[in-house]
């Protein structure tokens, strides 16, 4: 997957050393460590204009154009991180759709 502006990628825990984790009990995944890269560009004015469209606004005021991609990402980066957390919690790499739907549901959508 190549990088680019908006993309999340997981980047793991250190490593520790050998000689304290073979034999001494511990299971299960390292934990991740998640890294959400700014795509600024990635919300401008066009693309927030589509967007209310398709909610049936009909007009836009000009101050929308700055606080509504700020707000937009914060909710966001929310969902996506409690959605890391659901599938941590499984034990998998792969965030499921029933994730986002949990994710979704844990925060009142």
């Amino acid at each position: 997957m190549p990088r680019g502006k908006g993309t999340v990628l997981a980047v793991s825990a250190p490593d520790t050393d050998l000689k304290h984790t073979v034999g001494s009990g511990r299971k299960g995944l390292k934990r991740l460590r998640y890294k959400i890269y700014d795509g600024s560009s990635a919300l401008n004015r066009p693309s927030l204009r589509r967007l209310a469209r398709r909610a049936g606004v009909k007009r836009i005021n000009a101050g929308i154009y700055e606080e509504a991609p700020l707000a937009l990402r914060a909710w966001l980066s929310k969902m996506v991180r409690d959605a890391c957390v659901f599938a941590e919690h499984g034990r998998r790499f792969t965030i499921t759709l029933n994730d986002i739907l949990l994710a979704l549901k844990r925060n009142g959508v």
